[in-house]
This record gives C-alpha cells, structure tokens and sequence, in this order.
C-alpha cells in the first residue's frame, strides 16, 4: 500500500472513531446513523466495484465476479437504506449477523494464514473480536441504546484495526 493509501486508510479511520464517539454520545439518533452509515458503506463501496469493473475488470479474467460483486454491493446498500423506519430488533439481527459472518471470515483467513505461516495472530484476533460483539449483541437484543453502543463499539474495534493494519510494517518481495 502507497503512502497516500495509507493516509487516506489513517482519515478514514479516525473519521470512524469520531462518528463512533459521537454515536455514544447519543445512541436515541444512533438507530438512523447505524442505517445510513451501513446503506452509504455498500452504496459506495458497490460504485467503486462497478468503476472498476467498467474501468479494468471486463478485460480481466474472472471480471464477471467483480461486476457481480458491484451489484451486490449496490442493493444491499439501497436495501439497508430503506430500514430507517423499520423496527430496531431487525436492524440488531442485520448488524449481528454481519458481524457474525466477518468474525467467521476472518477466523478462517487467519487459519488460512497459519499453514502458510505468515502473520495471523492480528487477523484471529480481529475475528474472535468481531464474535465477541455478536454475543454481546444477541445478549442485549432487545434494547435500542445497548444496540448503538454495541455498534459504536464494533466501528471503534474495525477502525483500531485499520489503523494498526496501516502501521504493520509488510513484505516487499524484489524479483532479481
């Protein structure tokens, strides 16, 4: 990762934990925050798919999956937009269940990582971190307030990790 990357990965982080801390502060308007960050996230994220895609990825092999990605990503994104006024119980079991399934792909990756013997330790802890506030979540799943400190922490935990990632010193392999 380039430096400009890694400074704009360092922003958006800290963006993170600002909006995080401000979502504590208040958790009663943190239910409408929980849905445009998560709606605004996967909007964003499929458009930069489908740029790619458009861009490079239809000349690449297997494109088609980043083109697939993209659509994804958009209607999931214009889905969780469209939670604003649906219960906060239903929004607890999207957020636990993202949390659930990101806890189990980064178990996985960090056990992928350990045959290969490379560095996993950070990514099993960033797993087991992720099914830790999925259980706290199924504990307290029936109140609104516990539910936006619940992600508030989550955000906090995703963006500590990013910006230990950005200062992880990695491998730079010369071919002579």
């Amino acid at each position: 990762m380039n430096t400009l990357k890694k400074t704009f990965s360092i922003i958006w982080a800290l963006l993170v934990l600002m909006i995080s801390y401000f979502m504590i502060t208040d958790p009663e308007v943190g239910h409408v925050v929980i849905v445009f960050v998560i709606g605004f996230g996967l909007i964003l994220k499929g458009i930069k798919y489908l740029y790619f895609y458009f861009k490079m990825a239809k000349y690449m092999v297997g494109g088609k999956g980043i083109f697939y990605y993209g659509i994804i990503y958009l209607n999931l994104g214009i889905f969780t937009s469209t939670l604003f006024d649906i219960q906060h119980i239903y929004i607890m079991i999207y957020l636990l269940g993202m949390y659930l399934f990101w806890g189990f792909i980064s178990i996985m990756r960090a056990l992928e990582m350990k045959k290969m013997e490379s560095h996993w330790k950070m990514k099993m802890i960033e797993g087991v971190g992720y099914f830790v506030i999925a259980v706290l979540g199924i504990v307290f799943i029936n109140s609104v307030m516990a539910a936006s400190i619940i992600y508030c922490v989550g955000l906090m935990y995703s963006a500590v990790m990013r910006i230990i990632a950005n200062f992880r010193q990695t491998a730079i392999v010369y071919i002579q």
